[in-house]
């Protein structure tokens, strides 16, 4: 499962272990607009319709990947992710944060 947070939209694409794509979800998909396409409710109904399809594929563990979430984000994300995973019985392999903020030490200096 990777989930990709833009300025915009949550993205959520789940692939199998090839690396084929099963399905892409996006929050915009769902009817959000404008900047509800980046709330909370936005990011549980997501993160719902995925799991009922997920529950599809007969698979009982995943990792998860999160790309351009900023922390207070990720920490919403983590938060509803370990719920409906708890709630659907799902098995978590592992968590990966991608982040690609520029961080200190990566600035040229002036």
């Amino acid at each position: 499962m990777h989930i990709k947070c833009y300025k915009s939209n949550f993205f959520f694409i789940v692939s199998n272990n090839l690396g084929k794509v099963v399905f892409i979800k996006n929050s915009g998909g769902l009817g959000f607009h404008n900047m509800k396409k980046r709330g909370v409710e936005a990011l549980s109904g997501l993160l719902e319709t995925c799991f009922k399809e997920i529950s599809f594929l007969k698979q009982n563990y995943f990792f998860f990947k999160t790309e351009g979430l900023q922390s207070n984000v990720l920490k919403a994300v983590h938060k509803q992710l370990f719920f409906f995973l708890t709630k659907n019985n799902i098995t978590l392999i592992g968590l990966k944060n991608v982040c690609k903020i520029s961080h200190n030490g990566c600035r040229r200096k002036k």
